[in-house]
């Protein structure tokens, strides 16, 4: 291996990083900054194919790709899943190189697909829907102070269209998350996403933006 460091003691690492097969070839290859993993981190077999890599940003892990090959080298498949380990790509090569159409199966779910899950007449209908419906949280109840806040929902759209595991990503507070659930909840039916020209299972994230000005609220 070869590394760069800051210390006599060897501990804190700085700059490029790369380890090193028997057969002299580069096994690994990376940089680090203040000891924590830092851009693109690639994985080589003893051949010299790239079998992953990893983007990472201070040391947390943003994207991983994989690659798998035939015994001739010809490239098998490839797939990248982002830093929570959620599938966002699959793409399987027979050994002339063509796609294999690929079934997703029931527990695979798309953070991103070649055709987006979306609300039925489009992004103009989706946030018309959300205009007149949201509710914005009582203010004195929720002692909100002014300003603008953006809470952050999660969820699933699923094959049928209908929505599910729907989570806060935000911990804003004062009942906004839950307006915002309360509105996924209640535009259950959209048009699922597609890959490959199948329906599949996919995440979808809608922020709300509730502007809070409490002068305006005593003033009327």
């Amino acid at each position: 291996m070869s590394a760069h460091f800051t210390d006599s003691s060897l501990r804190r690492l700085e700059g490029e990083f790369q380890t090193f097969h028997k057969n002299g070839r580069i096994e690994q290859r990376g940089n680090y900054i203040n000891s924590a993993e830092h851009g693109l981190w690639v994985n080589r077999d003893t051949s010299g194919l790239i079998t992953d890599s990893i983007e990472f940003n201070m040391g947390q892990k943003l994207s991983i790709r994989k690659y798998r090959y035939y015994t001739d080298g010809r490239l098998q498949s490839f797939s990248i899943t982002n830093g929570l380990g959620i599938p966002t790509v699959f793409l399987s090569y027979d050994t002339t190189g063509k796609i294999i159409p690929f079934d997703p199966g029931e527990d695979m779910v798309f953070t991103r697909a070649e055709v987006e899950a979306e609300y039925p007449g489009g992004q103009a209908a989706w946030a018309d829907f959300l205009r007149k419906n949201l509710q914005v949280p009582d203010i004195l109840k929720h002692n909100i102070p002014t300003g603008n806040y953006t809470p952050i929902v999660r969820f699933i759209v699923n094959q049928d269209g209908r929505v599910s595991d729907i989570v806060a990503e935000t911990k804003i507070g004062y009942g906004m998350e839950q307006e915002v659930i309360r509105l996924i909840k209640q535009a259950n039916i959209w048009t699922p996403a597609m890959q490959n020209g199948r329906t599949v299972k996919a995440y979808r994230r809608q922020p709300v933006t509730f502007v809070i000005d409490n002068d305006m609220y005593k003033r009327n």
